[in-house]
């Protein structure tokens, strides 16, 4: 019996086909990704504010100490002055210093867009949406090698092609298929982002579309001082979700594990 949906829509979304979705014949559904998204919030804020949230606090914490660690380790004490602390900022940026921030994020990273597609999945098949279920466990690893690899690449643009370090954004979109696919499939590295490209290359506009509406309210969500951050995360979650799951569907063994891909202790299982 195909898996569907908890809220269902008057077009529903219907379960995707990883190999059909690979030949171009199963699309993602921007508008309907958003309409349902919207509607399967309730009941998950709570659990996903505090799963989510907490390696969103990670992140920010991560990119705070590493970036006073960078700027302990080249001996600057910032300036006041904006002209001066830009200045200073830049110079360490382009120097090896520079690459302890986007290094010291990779896990912090790779644990968010897990989570997140990882939340998504189990709120999309209908199953309980736990805490620990925003710390996946599987393919974390090499998930991590490609955040590495992304950031990498940034800052090797940044600094000797300035004017095409915009592609590493680009690199980013295209390979955000990479996350679910290593959390639902077990595949390899290499063949989660070979695949990612060939999804991208099918979906582009209705990717880019529901990525920067997302983005977007990411911003103002912060904009707004975070209080609209317990409804924004699940629906983020549940975008990713939905957006993976009604393109490409799920693999056995994730449907057969319950969606279980964690390993750390269950807190506020229910």
């Amino acid at each position: 019996m195909p898996l569907q949906p908890t809220v269902q829509l008057a077009v529903p979304l219907s379960e995707g086909d990883l190999e059909g979705a690979l030949r171009g014949e199963h699309k993602l559904h921007a508008q309907a990704v958003m309409n349902l998204a919207m509607k399967q919030v309730a009941g998950m804020k709570g659990v996903v504010f505090v799963g989510i949230g907490g390696l969103a606090l990670l992140y920010l914490a991560v990119v705070f100490g590493s970036s006073r660690l960078t700027y302990h380790l080249a001996g600057i004490q910032l300036p006041v002055d904006d002209v001066a602390r830009k200045a200073a900022m830049l110079s360490v940026a382009r120097s090896p210093l520079g690459l302890i921030s986007p290094l010291s994020l990779a896990l912090p990273s790779a644990l968010l867009h897990m989570g997140m597609a990882n939340v998504g999945l189990r709120r999309a098949l209908g199953l309980p949406v736990r805490i620990a279920d925003a710390f996946p466990t599987r393919s974390l690893g090499q998930a991590t090698v490609l955040v590495l690899l992304l950031n990498g690449a940034y800052w090797l643009l940044r600094n000797l092609l300035p004017g095409l370090s915009l592609l590493s954004s680009v690199f980013g979109v295209a390979l955000a298929w990479s996350y679910p696919l290593l959390l639902d499939r077990g595949c390899s590295l290499t063949q989660a982002v070979r695949d990612s490209l060939v999804l991208t290359r099918h979906n582009l506009w209705p990717q880019l579309g529901l990525g920067v509406l997302v983005y977007l309210m990411g911003v103002l969500s912060f904009g707004l001082a975070g209080i609209p951050m317990p409804w924004f995360l699940p629906f983020a979650a549940n975008a990713a979700g939905l957006a993976y799951w009604s393109v490409c569907g799920v693999g056995p063994d994730f449907a057969a594990s319950d969606g279980s891909s964690s390993t750390w202790p269950c807190f506020g299982c229910r």
